[in-house]
């Protein structure tokens, strides 16, 4: 049985996981190494728990923080070119994100700015 404080503690984790992933959003050479350092534990303890926490790897979780905050950007119409949303979550391959933007969200940037009216 899991006691409240234990569901509080897994909260903050996650939450200070996902900030420190938002604050460090457009750096394309974010690593699991850097992410550990900052919250002072050992990668192999990081990558558990990120692993206990969400079900997905560190490099999973950060990709999916990544497109979730490109979606968002996108949908904003905050950005008006594909390749500066990607620039912005991370990505230095366009064509990169947009094959993983498709495959998570089953339409293009491009589709999600003409949804908008954007371009």
């Amino acid at each position: 049985m899991k006691t409240k404080n234990t569901t509080s503690n897994r909260q903050w984790w996650l939450k200070e996981i996902t900030c420190l992933i938002l604050k460090h959003l457009s750096d394309s050479n974010l690593t699991n190494a850097l992410l550990a350092e900052k919250l002072s534990v050992s990668e192999r303890q990081f990558y558990r728990m990120v692993k206990n926490l969400t079900g997905m790897s560190p490099n999973l979780y950060v990709r999916h923080i990544r497109l979730q905050k490109a979606y968002q950007f996108l949908q904003s119409g905050e950005y008006r070119i594909v390749k500066e949303v990607a620039a912005k979550v991370g990505f230095q391959k366009a064509e990169y994100f947009t094959h993983l933007f498709k495959s998570t969200f089953g339409q293009t940037p491009f589709e999600v700015l003409q949804e908008k009216g954007i371009k």
